[in-house]
């Protein structure tokens, strides 16, 4: 097949966990990597001013709903959907929000309060796993318990629930200022496996100081690479959502979780907003990363495969004090850790043609590709002599469009 490559770079992960751990389920079958761009969720779309929610939402329901009136009102649906996250997998039933995997994302300034009512259309019996019972969480959001997910407020199909979000700061603090958050389903027994099925988004919020305006007259304002993708949306989009998870399947390709696992369950194909192993076009330029560990269960380790080093702007929602220059970013506090970076993609960078080193079959990455005018290293940049697995998850590419896939890579 073909596709774009020119890559100059890739993520990479170093797993926590050994190749003992992940041999103890079947595999899932191979997929070749670099086969699909990267895809990204339609933006949230609230009600036109002339519409009305029926019923109307109760306003004794939501507290201080009048001193934080909703401006904005939302009418979104959680149901299931056929989903293919690769072309050598097969499709598999998801749910999801607003009929998108990663579902829709909100978008707003603080001090905008909006309401949300989520319609629960899922089936009454789920196959496979999960639960037809959903409650939808904004994890870091600073809101009222009656609209925060609790897990007990689960309600069922043909129903709905109503969440008031004020967007504002926990006690008016500005280093409160949260601007990467994600929502997911919260259901009581059911969270990871609602989230594994694809009950999961971004939320993110501005503020004079973040503004998504990397032009903003403000001279206090940060001016970071701003514009969110909205779908097929991508070109002069700078401001780039990622959403790491990672999951299995069976041998007929169908997305699979075993709900008898206690421990925790270990994916052996890596995701990057929903999709296996995609690439990524970029131009040169600085581009802003709001990265996610989507979970279920690991600690990531990411790098540039390339060397470059990126600052890193923010962890788990704040601003950092100043940018670290930094080479690798690891994810301590693992599932629903955030971070976000900038990255510049020089106008000198050297030409790659095929990129693929993946390794997870040995000890040791083994796998060495010749590149255009470039040979990749055998490890990754930044890999310690103890790394005992990594992976390749999302290539990112510039330039002329060439073969993606002229040598075949380690098994995945």
């Amino acid at each position: 097949m073909q596709g774009s490559a020119l890559a100059t770079g890739a993520f990479f992960i170093n797993s926590k966990f050994s190749l003992r751990m992940l041999a103890d389920e079947p595999s899932s079958p191979f997929t070749t990597p670099w086969l699909q761009p990267l895809q990204f969720a339609r933006y949230a779309t609230p009600l036109p001013p002339f519409a009305a929610l029926d019923p109307l939402p109760d306003p004794a329901a939501h507290q201080r709903y009048d001193e934080f009136a909703p401006r904005y009102f939302y009418d979104m649906n959680v149901s299931e959907a056929l989903v293919c996250p690769h072309p050598q997998l097969a499709f598999s039933r998801m749910s999801t929000y607003g009929n998108s995997a990663p579902g829709v994302t909100f978008m707003h300034r603080y001090g905008t309060p909006v309401l949300c009512r989520i319609n629960n259309h899922l089936p009454q019996v789920m196959q496979g796993f999960g639960s037809c019972d959903v409650i939808t969480h904004v994890h870091n959001g600073h809101h009222a318990s009656e609209s925060d997910g609790f897990p007990e407020d689960r309600f069922s199909p043909g129903t709905f629930r109503d969440h008031h979000w004020p967007n504002i700061l926990a006690g008016g603090d500005p280093l409160e200022a949260k601007g990467t958050m994600w929502y997911h389903d919260h259901c009581m027994d059911f969270t990871a496996q609602n989230t594994y099925r694809g009950l999961a988004g971004f939320f993110l919020l501005f503020d004079d100081l973040d503004s998504g305006n990397e032009n903003d007259p403000n001279p206090d304002a940060f001016r970071l690479p701003g514009g969110v993708p909205d779908g097929k949306r991508v070109k002069h989009r700078y401001d780039i959502p990622l959403i790491f998870t990672d999951r299995r399947f069976d041998q007929a390709g169908n997305l699979m979780f075993d709900t008898m696992n206690m421990d925790g369950i270990l994916g052996d194909k890596w995701l990057v907003n929903g999709l296996v192993q995609p690439y990524f076009e970029v131009e040169r330029r600085k581009y802003r990363f709001r990265l996610l560990d989507g979970g279920p269960s690991r600690f990531y380790s990411l790098w540039l495969s390339n060397g470059m080093t990126f600052q890193q702007i923010a962890n788990d929602g704040n601003m950092l004090p100043a940018p670290v220059t930094a080479q690798r970013i690891c994810w301590a506090n693992a599932m629903a850790g955030r971070c976000r970076s900038l990255e510049t993609w020089p106008v000198n960078d050297r030409p790659c043609n095929r990129y693929c080193k993946i390794a997870r079959d040995s000890p040791m990455p083994t796998a060495t590709v010749r590149s255009g005018n470039w040979t990749s290293p055998s490890m990754p940049c930044n890999c310690s002599a103890n790394c005992t697995h990594w992976t390749a998850i999302c290539c990112i590419a510039s330039g002329r469009k060439v073969s993606a896939c002229g040598s075949r890579p380690a098994r995945a």
